[in-house]
């Protein structure tokens, strides 16, 4: 259960960088204002539909939109592992349970079907989520002094691992990253 409650922490932060990213790429001037609007939107799809738009219509940060959508893909993918962490029982009590099982049914149970996700399992997915919000929040870092014209930061925020997995990524399938990594 208490990794369970790490890995569902760790995909809350995704979803409160990316409501702090909202703000910066949509020109509202109130950051409360922006976040209520953002949360307000219960869908996953559709908080990041609207994230996308923004970006894509941010002229500022054109450069990184093909970085900004290899991201958004990756937590789509990922909002899926956290369905699993987040609909399950326990194939025994709760106090000695060893693992989940995501979206149990009977029917899985009685065919042996079941599948389940062990302590470790669950924890490896915190560690990516945590990864994910990692790197929302480097978009924000970056992106801030660009889009509401604040004076920079005296050293570029890290780009975190994940950031340069995914430049990595774009550079081996042919395609030329608008922008080259960060040393």
């Amino acid at each position: 259960m208490a990794a369970v409650g790490i890995a569902l922490n760790g995909w809350s932060q995704v979803e409160v960088a990316m409501s702090s990213l909202f703000y910066v790429v949509s020109g509202i001037d109130n950051e409360g204002k922006a976040g209520a609007i953002f949360d307000a939107v219960i869908s996953l799809e559709t908080r990041l539909a609207i994230l996308d738009a923004a970006i894509e219509n941010e002229p500022s940060v054109a450069d990184d939109c093909e970085l900004w959508a290899a991201l958004s893909a990756r937590i789509r993918k990922l909002y899926k592992k956290r369905h699993e962490v987040a609909h399950f029982l326990t194939p025994s009590s709760p106090q000695t349970a060893t693992s989940i099982s995501p979206f149990f049914s009977l029917e899985k149970h009685y065919r042996g079907t079941n599948k389940t996700l062990t302590d470790m399992e669950i924890l490896q997915r915190a560690e990516k989520f945590g990864d994910v919000a990692d790197a929302v929040t480097w978009f924000r870092d970056v992106w801030l002094p660009k889009v509401r014209l604040e004076r920079p930061p005296s050293e570029p925020p890290e780009e975190p691992p994940l950031i340069s997995h995914i430049l990595e990524s774009l550079s081996q399938k042919k395609v030329v990253p608008l922008r080259p990594p960060r040393s």
